[in-house]
């Protein structure tokens, strides 16, 4: 998450279960698990491609804005709610 904030250009790895926010060139370059090669290509495609890390940096930066507290807070207020009114419905629905 640091590494976001602070606009870095990051490679991971493809996570197992897609994330939305990734976007590989956009704010992270994505390579395989275990695939140290394509690790050391992606660094090197970073290193060589000044265009690249600014545009990596822009979006690392617009994408830390997702894990903030204020928006992770928000992100629980509206599930909770989403239960409550779904538990409330259920209630008025019972005999």
């Amino acid at each position: 998450m640091a590494a976001l904030a602070h606009g870095l250009p990051i490679v991971t790895t493809e996570p197992r279960i897609p994330q939305p926010g990734l976007h590989d060139g956009e704010n992270v370059v994505l390579v395989p698990s275990g695939d140290v090669k394509a690790v050391a290509e992606a660094i090197e495609r970073i290193c060589d491609n000044p265009a690249l890390r600014e545009s990596l940096s822009q979006g690392a930066r617009a994408l830390s804005g997702e894990f903030s507290w204020d928006t992770i807070a928000k992100k629980y207020i509206e599930a909770y709610e989403t239960v409550l009114k779904a538990k409330k419905q259920a209630e008025g629905a019972s005999p």
